[in-house]
């Protein structure tokens, strides 16, 4: 699942660790603001990823553009 910020991750990362399992807890990675692992009370898993993916990106895209120039 992928969310635009780490504090709309949250709740859902909350809510499917409920009675679940954490495989990897909610954490800033170098990809991301926030991603994160768990299995949910049924064994489902779920990975949950918000922020700066699409912004880290377009900056690659923008460094890019402007080294070709």
């Amino acid at each position: 699942l992928n969310y635009s910020t780490a504090a709309e991750a949250k709740p859902v990362f909350d809510a499917l660790a409920d009675r679940g399992s954490v495989t990897m807890p909610l954490q800033k990675t170098f990809w991301a603001d926030a991603f994160g692992m768990v299995n949910d009370r049924f064994g489902t898993p779920w990975m949950i990823n918000a922020g700066a993916a699409e912004a880290a990106a377009a900056e690659e895209t923008d460094a890019r553009t402007t080294a070709d120039v």
